[in-house]
């Protein structure tokens, strides 16, 4: 049986809510929280019981039958022991700690994965939709998890819940026919309903685990190993390291795999070597509490950059005339809004919210087509595939604020 909790266990915990956030500190940055001295209390409490590292000799004895992968240990739930975190074949696995041994945590349906390889959401076009690698994704001491799925041809989140040695499924979503789909456990539910439940279950506070090791000793070595974000920022602007764009190989040692380019080659092919098109600016567009980048280019141009742990990673990229884009606010929440607003006959807004992960959370598009010179009452409104007014459609473009 889990130990039960006590005072010195739940700093532990909570030291294990920031061993895998993208949590940057410096100048000109938002901190993911504004206590770090305490932070670094709970990064260095020693748990009851790990000095008898009895759940150590289990997962080794796990991790080494494998004979290969990677391995991360983490606070999934809110008991004193971390729980193992594999990558293997491509695929994450998760095991915990009885007392006795490490038992694998199932997936709810045989059919279900937790990949590490696939491909972004594509949103009216697949031009932008390569190969990406997928972080483990949680929220410490909540047992709340998310994974993904799908094939080569689509793309699924499940949003998951431990609970009892198991996981069951609470929500997902999938972008099947360029359409934004989105379940609960019963079935399809309303975009708007997916997204406040999110928030209400607590996915909204999900981290990466960015760190994994080639053996559980060193693993556990690390389980205090803090990223910086904005370090990580400031070396890929300065021309010290590379932004990661899309994966080259699959491999269980994802580093190796990466494929990125420098701030100066991607500056150059962004402006169209016209250095006045030139720009950076940083913004926090996925409501995580840290700034990230944005690049200006020819038109209008923009790429969007995360900070996931030691890594800058690419999460948008928008060029000019039809997809002019840029940071707003809906809902007291930060958004991007993707436009097509120069064509005679239409009017057409993407509006995307992410989150810290670098994950695409809600999508929906907002439109108007008539013929003429502007739109009136009686032409075609559109908003997340149904059919409106125009004074809805007003009204929905009005709520949405640009920064």
């Amino acid at each position: 049986m889990r130990r039960k909790l006590c005072i010195l266990c739940m700093l532990s915990i909570l030291a294990g809510a920031v061993l895998c956030a993208c949590q940057g500190t410096e100048a000109g940055r938002v901190p993911a929280s504004e206590n770090t001295e305490q932070q670094s209390a709970w990064a260095e409490a020693e748990p009851e019981g790990r000095g008898t590292a009895s759940f150590l000799g289990a997962y080794n004895q796990v991790f080494a039958g494998m004979q290969g992968g990677r391995a991360a240990l983490i606070y999934l739930d809110g008991d004193c022991v971390p729980e193992l975190l594999i990558l293997k074949d491509g695929e994450y696995q998760m095991y915990f700690f009885d007392g006795s041994g490490a038992k694998r945590i199932p997936l709810p349906d045989e059919g279900m994965r937790a990949n590490a390889y696939g491909k972004r959401y594509a949103i009216e076009s697949s031009e932008d939709s390569g190969t990406i690698f997928y972080w483990f994704e949680y929220v410490p001491g909540k047992g709340l998890v998310r994974v993904h799925g799908g094939d080569d041809g689509a793309r699924r989140d499940y949003y998951l819940v431990y609970r009892n040695g198991a996981f069951d499924m609470e929500l997902a979503a999938d972008d099947e026919g360029y359409v934004w789909n989105t379940y609960d456990a019963e079935g399809d539910i309303a975009n708007e309903a997916f997204s406040n439940r999110l928030a209400e279950l607590g996915y909204d506070r999900l981290v990466c685990c960015t760190y994994l090791y080639e053996d559980v000793e060193t693993a556990y070595e690390n389980m205090g190993r803090m990223p910086d974000a904005g370090r990580a920022l400031e070396d890929f602007v300065s021309g010290k390291a590379a932004a990661v764009e899309y994966v080259e190989s699959r491999c269980e040692v994802p580093e190796q795999g990466f494929g990125g380019r420098s701030f100066a080659e991607i500056s150059e092919e962004l402006t169209a070597g016209e250095p006045w098109w030139e720009g950076v600016e940083y913004v926090d567009f996925d409501n995580d509490g840290e700034e990230e980048l944005i690049m200006h280019g020819y038109a209008g141009a923009r790429l969007y950059f995360d900070a996931v742990g030691d890594r800058v990673v690419k999460v948008l990229r928008t060029v000019f005339t039809t997809e002019v884009s840029y940071v707003a606010e809906m809902d007291e929440k930060r958004v991007v809004v993707k436009t097509d607003l120069i064509h005679g006959g239409r009017k057409c807004y993407w509006v995307m919210t992410y989150d810290g992960c670098g994950c695409l959370t809600d999508w929906f598009k907002l439109s108007a087509e008539y013929e003429g010179a502007e739109y009136g009452a009686g032409d075609r409104y559109e908003y997340r595939g149904r059919a409106i007014s125009m004074e809805e459609f007003e009204a929905i473009r009005d709520s949405v604020q640009g920064l």
